[in-house]
């Protein structure tokens, strides 16, 4: 998001932590995105009425890992 999103900023910690994870493979760095994801709606959810989840290529079943946070 940080590059495809204009206006959107990601905090260099999640950049560090997303790099870091897709350095030892693409399934670690699915989980960090979700424990990531996981960790934000568990911080705001009290501030939502809603929340939009965009897996990417279709995965749905990361979409419903987030989930799990609420």
């Amino acid at each position: 998001m940080h590059n495809e999103v204009a206006g959107s900023q990601v905090p260099r910690e999640i950049m560090d932590r997303m790099r870091d994870a897709k350095e030892i493979g693409t399934e670690k760095a699915r989980q960090e995105g979700v424990a990531i994801a996981q960790e934000i709606l568990g911080v705001i959810k009290d501030m939502l009425e809603g929340v939009q989840i965009s897996p990417l290529l279709g995965k749905y079943e990361l979409a419903l890992e987030v989930l799990k946070a609420l």
